[in-house]
């Protein structure tokens, strides 16, 4: 569950919270640099990838960009690009959400699952938030490397009513 910093509740999310976006549906919801989001974002529309928005009341809270990788042997989904939405910034002076980027973590855990891919989930993280990931239980493989196995993935998941 998301906190509502405004109200102090509990705000229930499921899989239908997350909707799969087009490139279209960036301006809709005005994911800009010019409106405090920190990546370009139109990049993610390419090569397998797929980019979903994490919504509470119609309202877009984070942005993931995921891609399948199916190969036999070690099947497993990689995260390309996360960003929670500039209002639920820990350091945004009117934080809406309390845990967004755990919760889009926790959809691709839950996605890998479901695409047969182990519930596994590899993340080339920036060096500043590997500790981010490694906290919410992934093992770090060299500088960058983070990857969520099974029972830690599917904890998560689980963790966040997904």
């Amino acid at each position: 569950m998301l906190l509502d910093l405004r109200t102090n509740r509990s705000v229930p999310i499921n899989m239908s919270n997350f909707v799969r976006l087009r490139l279209a549906d960036l301006i809709k919801y005005k994911v800009h640099p010019q409106y405090g989001w920190l990546f370009n974002w139109s990049q993610e529309f390419t090569n397998g990838r797929a980019v979903y928005g994490l919504f509470v009341a119609n309202h877009l809270q984070g942005l993931i960009s995921v891609q399948p990788f199916p190969q036999p042997g070690y099947r497993f989904l990689r995260i390309h690009l996360l960003e929670v939405a500039p209002h639920n910034t820990h350091n945004a002076i009117n934080q809406v959400y309390k845990s967004v980027g755990k919760h889009l973590v926790a959809f691709s855990c839950k996605y890998s699952d479901l695409l047969n891919l182990d519930a596994t989930v590899q993340v080339i993280a920036k060096t500043n938030k590997v500790k981010y990931y490694v906290g919410l239980g992934g093992k770090a493989f060299g500088p960058q490397l983070v990857i969520l196995e099974p029972p830690v993935s599917r904890t998560l998941y689980k963790d966040c009513g997904l």
